[in-house]
């Protein structure tokens, strides 16, 4: 009888280690979405300020005024980022691995 008693606890103790698993693994999951659909929003942004960069770009070139075109020069820079962006080497550094190898 307590072997029984002891298989039956190890039983239900490994039903929650992997049940906890799953949820850790569903909650990473919808991170990885979420981060997703930020990188889409800021990938976005980035675009939209290119585009507004090229068009002073063509204004600049169109600019006879040595001192217009000066000023449009460093008016049309766009500053560096301020948010130094991190790329966990858990998260990121697998799919590098894979990618070298030709997967994708």
């Amino acid at each position: 009888m307590p072997e029984q008693m002891t298989a039956t606890t190890l039983t239900y103790g490994l039903r929650e280690l992997v049940w906890g698993i799953e949820s850790e693994v569903a909650v990473i999951t919808s991170l990885s979405r979420r981060i997703d659909e930020h990188v889409t929003k800021v990938n976005a942004l980035r675009a939209n300020a290119a585009e507004r960069l090229r068009r002073l770009d063509v204004l600049r070139a169109a600019v006879d005024d040595p001192h217009l075109a000066a000023y449009l020069s460093r008016a049309a820079v766009a500053p560096l980022p301020q948010v130094k962006e991190e790329f966990p080497e858990r998260m990121y550094g697998a799919a590098k691995k894979r990618r070298g190898r030709g997967a994708r």
